[in-house]
């Protein structure tokens, strides 16, 4: 297959990725699981801070989150795509409002994801989800400064001054935290 066939393919595949991914946030994790490769290597490193391999592990993953989180995207922002033969990388930011107890809340994603063209389509093959935040943004519905631990995880003034430091800049959440709202 020539190079311009499975870029034109990959743009079509991402134009579903993101219709899946808003349906996922809406409760249906189907269309999303099935952009994914369902071979063994198949990997996500969660927002929610965990990590699976192997397709029966993944897809249970994100059904997992896909019952715990409703959210609306807002905007899949592209950073950068690279596609060299029969693989593909990018890296996005996934913007969503956030539902939780009744209250709604703006939530980015930091996203990077592998991709192969397998079967005669192209697949996920690794995710690594990151939630980022800005200066006073809410994680858990309420500011970061003032937030309890979760899940039994410290909450050691130097991690909340190093998440706060600069206003203008994202942060991303270490991954010992583990914060509930991620969208996978």
């Amino acid at each position: 297959m020539q190079q311009a066939e499975l870029e034109a393919k990959f743009a079509a595949f991402r134009a579903e990725f993101e219709k899946a991914i808003a349906a996922q946030l809406e409760g249906n994790s189907e269309p999303f699981k099935a952009l994914w490769s369902h071979k063994p290597d198949s990997m996500i490193f969660g927002a929610q801070g965990g990590m699976e391999k192997g397709w029966p592990e993944v897809g249970h993953r994100l059904d997992w989150v896909t019952s715990r989180v409703r959210a609306r995207l807002t905007r899949l922002e592209n950073v950068s795509t690279t596609i060299h033969g029969t693989m593909a990388m990018t890296a996005d930011f996934e913007h969503m409002v956030r539902s939780l107890d009744g209250r709604e809340f703006e939530r980015t994603l930091r996203v990077t994801q592998a991709y192969r063209f397998e079967d005669g389509a192209w697949r996920i093959s690794i995710a690594t989800v990151t939630s980022i935040s800005r200066r006073g943004a809410s994680c858990f519905g309420v500011q970061q400064s003032r937030r309890a631990p979760c899940d039994g995880v410290s909450s050691e003034p130097s991690m909340a001054r190093n998440l706060l430091r600069d206003a203008h800049t994202p942060t991303s959440v270490p991954s010992t935290e583990k914060c509930s709202l991620g969208a996978r």
